[in-house]
């Protein structure tokens, strides 16, 4: 690290405090405070950027392909954390892992509301849902092939289905029942 002299770090404070001083008396221009922005009302943007020291981004708040709402970088600038309305035209919240996969997604579609786990390879491994029609509810579990091996199924009046697969999907042993 640079040393540097208090002479010199006490030259460049007062350079500073006097070009802002200059400016200022010259050119009339001045500070925004507190009650400058109390009255603005509406602040519109595309978007609000945080970066870090090295001008990296970090957070954006705005519309972009990934995501319109919150998104959340790491130290490598890959998308982390995704809050609001997703490529899909679902509201929801998705985890990524550091290599960019998705890991947790937690969503409002059209048609469900769900919550999904993935595994390091982007696969989906469970889900759970509500049908926001039909009011129909289940979880699924999925092997590696994304195919669903074991199923649970609820209807809104309490019948249900119960479901095991094989490794190629074919059921295997199927249960279900009716309680209206």
């Amino acid at each position: 690290m640079k040393r540097y002299s208090v002479g010199m770090v006490c030259l460049l404070v007062a350079a500073a405090f006097g070009g802002g001083f200059v400016a200022q008396w010259t050119l009339g221009c001045r500070t925004v405070g507190a009650a400058d922005i109390a009255g603005a009302g509406v602040v519109r943007a595309r978007e609000f950027v945080v970066v870090d020291g090295a001008g990296k981004e970090q957070v954006i708040l705005g519309a972009d392909s990934d995501c319109t709402g919150l998104v959340v970088k790491d130290g490598q600038a890959a998308p982390r954390l995704l809050i609001g309305l997703l490529p899909e035209k679902q509201v929801g919240l998705v985890i990524n892992s550091a290599e960019q996969k998705t890991q947790v997604a937690l969503g409002a579609w059209t048609e469900t509301n769900h919550l999904d786990l993935y595994d390091s390879e982007e696969r989906p491994r469970f889900t759970v849902g509500v049908s926001r029609d039909s009011g129909n509810c289940g979880l699924t579990f999925f092997n590696v092939n994304k195919v669903p091996y074991l199923g649970i199924g609820m209807g809104p009046m309490g019948g249900g289905d119960f479901v095991m697969r094989d490794y190629s999907g074919k059921d295997v042993w199927r249960a279900s029942w009716d309680r209206r």
